[in-house]
């Protein structure tokens, strides 16, 4: 055949005789949820022939069958039928079940459902082995140059999907670096897995916003404990090792390239990972690049201790809130480039929200935030629970009179929240009211059930934000003075909301300029919207939100919905220049009662898609009218 060589089976018994391929399934790991062990690609082609004759059933070919032995396990899926003359491929990836990876010897039968009449050639018959994904490049080939030099270097690899959960991540063995190209390779056995959502990290390619974060686990310097105390299912021992800087007011410490294994003693107030305890102004006192993995209780604590610098360091696998500021009375100090990832609610309380843990606990503004990533908690990425100053700090002479919840926020910029069960970042409980504006910058939250929560706040601007994948992006309501959203990006799907906004007062309803949104298109298998009116704790003085220079990447669906009756309210949206609805027309997003639409032709109104409650009216200018008789007010003598 042209040169080709090929093998012909002639003289054949049955309809189904074929060939047995013996198998070499030594490479092939058993197959499981972390790895596509047993994968296999099996090629073939092949084609019929017959002696001329064409009595009946001989003309009719059926599907190749292929079957596993010992096991007599059939392959799930079909090969093209064989065409006589002319030449058909099957190609085909086949999981192996570990009865078969288990065996000391396997096989595979092709039995081809062609009669026996027929002859038939096979070529270029082939049974290869599928390698597990076992390699990455790093983005920075200088941050792989000193991974691996040990045979036991670990690397962490952060789960980024939308499928995936809070403690997703992955941990794997280095078994080479190239510190030229920034390409990691592990060992065959530690791949990622198959073509299945989350089963491999998020590259680059795949999504610059929301790629897989990579660290070093491993440190030359390693500080290990024992463990003992109570157990609560996952670990035996929930005490360990402590490490603290107790009252040395101004010395410099500096803690650098250790790795730290089981510290921290959970339900024992003050045993910390890292603790620095009541020592005032530590100015030049450095935590950096550090690794603190299996925490019991915390990570890196700063209690009653100002002016540190805190960078560079990994956290993974701990209990209770991780990188934190303990009492509310620490200022000046930051926190800048550290990584936390699987953040755990702790059991066994110390009086404080530990038990809600978030990655970064802020009790205090007066600190600087700067390209942090929270990678998976169990509750929140970000918390700024700013209650009264606590603990040993409340009673120190210059804390007094002292609410953090009116402090200035002195830098908060490029920090991340991914892969939260809960929240990415929050203001709520009890909420954030500066006397000056704080301005939240270039905030990257995705894949949380909420991406941004607003809540008993005010005098906020987040700008710059990327707000991707979250059930819902921003979540605002019962504000105090108004907040602004700007030049930020909110991305979602099938079901998500961009933000949920409630009736707010004229100076606390919030203001969206200069903002994008996209993929939130409704159809009839699930709800999403852009922007919805909720009915989250409605006041009885509101006004609208101010919506200003808004994109939107599809025209097929209504931007803004309006999920309850609000029958004694009246909800008003204007759309100025007809880019927020799929007509064009300028108009107003209203809500259906008779009272809103009693002076507006009915031909210009049609209820949006997805909003059940809601109205569009094009053309139309409504103007709201506030009349004060004065009959209600407390001083009647101001009113004329």
């Amino acid at each position: 055949d042209g040169g080709n060589q090929y093998l012909t089976q002639a003289g054949r018994c049955c309809d189904f005789s074929g060939l047995g391929i013996d198998l070499d399934t030594t490479c092939a790991d058993p197959p499981s949820a972390s790895n596509n062990g047993g994968r296999y690609r099996f090629t073939m082609r092949y084609r019929t022939h017959g002696d001329g004759t064409s009595a009946a059933g001989e003309n009719s070919n059926g599907s190749p069958m292929l079957q596993l032995w010992p096991s007599g396990y059939n392959v799930p899926g079909k090969c093209p039928p064989a065409i006589d003359g002319e030449w058909v491929t099957c190609d085909q990836i086949i999981t192996l079940p570990e009865q078969i990876t288990d065996a000391a010897s396997a096989s595979m039968v092709i039995s081809m459902s062609v009669h026996p009449s027929k002859s038939i050639d096979y070529d270029d018959v082939t049974f290869a082995a599928v390698p597990t994904s076992h390699e990455i490049v790093v983005s920075d080939p200088q941050a792989a140059e000193c991974w691996g030099a040990r045979p036991s270097d670990e690397v962490l690899i952060t789960n980024s999907k939308s499928s995936g959960g809070w403690s997703d991540q992955v941990v794997k063995t280095v078994r080479s670096v190239d510190a030229t190209t920034g390409r990691i390779s592990f060992a065959q056995t530690d791949g990622f897995g198959g073509d299945d959502d989350g089963a491999s990290p998020t590259s680059l390619d795949d999504d610059l916003r929301t790629a897989s974060e990579v660290a070093w686990l491993s440190r030359p310097i390693v500080f290990e404990a024992d463990g003992d105390g109570p157990s609560d299912g996952t670990y035996d021992a929930l005490h360990g090792g402590h490490l603290i800087v107790l009252h040395t007011p101004h010395v410099a410490q500096h803690l650098e390239g250790v790795e730290i294994r089981n510290f921290g003693q959970q339900g024992i107030l003050g045993r910390y990972p890292v603790h620095f305890h009541m020592s005032g102004s530590v100015a030049g006192s450095v935590v950096r690049k550090n690794v603190v993995r299996e925490s019991k209780q915390r990570c890196v604590v700063i209690h009653g201790s100002h002016d540190v610098l805190v960078e560079d360091n990994v956290s993974f696998d701990s209990y209770g809130h991780c990188y934190i500021l303990e009492d509310g009375g620490e200022h000046d100090n930051t926190f800048r480039n550290n990584l936390g990832a699987r953040t755990r609610g702790q059991g066994i309380s110390i009086g404080s929200t530990d038990n809600e843990a978030s990655t970064i606990w802020i009790t205090n503004p007066n600190n600087h935030f700067i390209d942090n990533v929270c990678a998976g908690s169990q509750n929140t990425g970000i918390w700024f629970e700013l209650r009264a100053i606590r603990g040993a700090s409340a009673g120190l002479p210059e804390n007094e009179g002292v609410n953090p919840g009116s402090l200035p926020l002195y830098t908060f910029r490029g920090n991340t929240a991914h892969s939260n069960d809960n929240k990415g970042m929050t203001t709520y409980a009890p909420g954030y009211c500066p006397q000056t504006e704080a301005l939240f910058e270039g905030i990257s939250s995705y894949h949380n059930g909420i991406g941004l929560f607003l809540h008993g706040t005010c005098r906020v601007r987040v700008k710059d934000a990327y707000l991707g994948f979250n059930d819902v992006g921003l979540l605002y309501f019962a504000n105090g003075a108004n907040s602004t959203i700007e030049d930020s990006t909110f991305v979602g799907k099938c079901g998500q909301t961009g933000i949920s906004l409630s009736l707010e007062p004229r100076s606390s309803q919030v203001q969206v300029h200069s903002t994008s949104f996209k993929g939130y298109d409704y159809t009839d298998d699930c709800g999403g919207s852009a922007l919805a009116i909720d009915s989250n704790q409605p006041k009885s003085e509101y006004d609208m939100p101010v919506l200003s220079n808004l994109s939107f990447d599809s025209s097929a669906a209504n931007p803004i919905v309006v999920r309850a009756p609000f029958e004694d309210r009246n909800i008003f949206v204007e759309d100025r220049d007809g880019t927020m609805n799929p007509s064009g027309f300028p108009g107003f997003y209203l809500n259906d009662a008779a009272h809103m639409t009693a002076f507006i032709d009915s031909d210009l109104c049609s209820s949006p898609i997805g909003s059940s409650h809601g109205l569009f009216c094009k053309n139309t200018c409504l103007r709201r009218l506030r009349i004060d008789t004065g009959c209600c007010s407390k001083n009647l003598n101001h009113h004329r």
